[in-house]
């Protein structure tokens, strides 16, 4: 099996791949079918990214993040990260993740928001030592749990130094 991870730039999120990808995402209960379109322009600037992977040329997740001027900072949030579930439980979850910190933190955001709506999502926040609003899955507004980076130079370094060991340094992703 051959993995790859991209980051899709608008025209490279075609209507074949929206279709593909939203297939994968409505496997979550609350993913509102045809987010993927109202995000296609976003992906044409340099605020938004969507990353996908793909397993012998077909798309098995996704994740995505924006980052926003917030007062004299830049913020990022952590939007989804969707695996197709016969792919759950395997490292590309956690990877797709980790492109988009790294991604968050090569753009100088100084902080990251997030949502944990699944125990899986609640360890992926753990690993990268997410600060929480409350300690358990599922345990927040609407069960969910919300959670927050802060990326100071130490931690923004972490992140790139672990997107270079993911992805190789010609990744290309950021």
């Amino acid at each position: 099996m051959l993995f790859e991870y991209r980051r899709i730039r608008g025209e490279q999120l075609t209507p074949k791949l929206e279709l593909q990808l939203d297939a994968i995402a409505r496997s979550v209960p609350r993913f509102k079918s045809g987010y993927l379109a109202t995000i296609r322009s976003a992906l044409s600037g340099d605020n938004f990214a969507l990353f996908v992977a793909f397993e012998d040329g077909k798309p098995v997740g996704f994740a995505d993040a924006s980052i926003q001027p917030f007062k004299e900072k830049t913020m990022g949030s952590s939007g989804w990260t969707i695996v197709h579930p016969d792919r759950r439980g395997t490292v590309i979850g956690g990877k797709l993740f980790y492109a988009k910190l790294a991604w968050m933190a090569s753009k100088g955001s100084s902080g990251v928001t997030a949502i944990a709506e699944t125990p899986e999502g609640f360890k992926m926040l753990k690993s990268a030592d997410f600060d929480f609003e409350l300690e358990k899955p599922g345990g927040g507004f609407a069960g969910a749990t919300n959670a927050g980076l802060t990326l100071d130079g130490r931690k923004r370094a972490e992140l790139l130094i672990k997107a270079e060991r993911l992805f190789g340094r010609s990744h290309g992703m950021f």
